[in-house]
């Protein structure tokens, strides 16, 4: 970060040795401008190079494992006379606070991009550390702190999957819970809408709807559901490991999606300790892998005590192992 400096004290101090061997005016006009230019530069930066910071710019915040992409560095400067180079020292760090990656980047212009390839599956955060702004000359810099994060999850790649699991969800009129997939007759949870046809029990009839649509419609009963199958992915410090869980859980969990199949994971909460949650799309899916990415410590055994007659199936690495009560 001194070259410049050094650079330009060489420069100067060449200059009063030929202005002291030749002692001609000319030598000395050239020392002073020398010295002024350093002040001008100097003075011209200084605002700038106070009030100068750095933003992060990232296209997609959900990556996939091993899926390269270009983070981008902004300068952010509303001063009328705009410094020089800034030096960006940066990091990224996991969601246990430990540091995977460290890098220094130059910003001449307006922008700059790093390549980044994230080997394992998580949640990360790009975190600038501090940046160094020079003046027009690159002689002299302030050290800024800057505060910018940005936060990045990278999800497991999707696996062909050859496991059968020997529970499937079944259904039951007596149930208090409903299929997000299937149509039933129990029509006090309603599934669906549609326009009437001839031969449909006027009973069926939505008259709300019906009156503000100016059609008849008639009301879809819910499918009740008895048994659900309950998931949940183990997780420890082992990175591998964890990929291998990861791929597996999600693969299983779209898998079973794609076959509207009911099923349940226990996952962590924004405010509170793990609960089950019923899947109901691939969006509330992945909002679920975003809380066990962001927790990858949380305990599924305290939920599962809790619950009665259920088998649950933990994917750990490529197996899944299935805990009966």
């Amino acid at each position: 970060m001194y070259k410049g400096l050094v650079r330009y004290i060489l420069i100067v101090v060449f200059l009063y040795v030929l202005w002291s061997i030749v002692l001609g005016y000319f030598s000395f006009l050239l020392f002073i401008l020398a010295l002024l230019l350093f002040v001008f530069s100097w003075l011209v930066s200084l605002t700038s190079m106070k009030h100068t910071t750095v933003s992060i710019d990232i296209e997609h915040h959900i990556l996939e494992r091993q899926q390269s992409f270009y983070l981008s560095f902004l300068r952010q400067d509303q001063s009328r006379f705009r410094c020089g180079q800034i030096i960006i020292d940066y990091h990224i760090e996991d969601c246990l606070g430990e540091s995977v990656y460290q890098s220094r980047l130059t910003l001449y212009d307006d922008i700059s991009m790093d390549r980044i390839d994230f080997k394992h599956s998580g949640c990360y955060w790009v975190m600038i550390d501090k940046i160094y702004c020079f003046d027009i000359l690159q002689c002299l810099f302030k050290k800024n702190i800057c505060s910018c994060h940005e936060q990045i999850y990278v999800f497991p790649k999707m696996i062909p999957l050859q496991i059968n699991l020997s529970q499937i969800a079944s259904f039951h009129q007596e149930s208090q819970e409903y299929s997000p997939y299937h149509k039933g007759d129990d029509y006090s949870e309603l599934f669906d809408l549609r326009s009437y046809h001839e031969g449909d029990s006027l009973k069926h009839i939505h008259w709300k709807a019906s009156l503000k649509k100016n059609e008849l419609f008639v009301k879809e009963g819910s499918q009740p559901i008895i048994k659900k199958l309950l998931l949940t992915v183990d997780l420890n410090q082992n990175a591998s490991y964890n990929d291998k869980s990861l791929d597996t859980f999600y693969s299983l969990c779209l898998n079973l999606l794609h076959r509207q199949t009911p099923f349940e994971i226990i996952c962590p909460q924004t405010y509170h300790q793990p609960a089950k949650e019923l899947i109901s799309n691939v969006s509330h899916l992945q909002t679920c892998l975003k809380r066990i990415l962001k927790t990858p410590n949380f305990s599924y055994q305290d939920v599962y005590q809790k619950m009665n007659g259920m088998s649950l199936y933990v994917v750990k690495g490529d197996k899944i192992e299935v805990i009966e009560q």
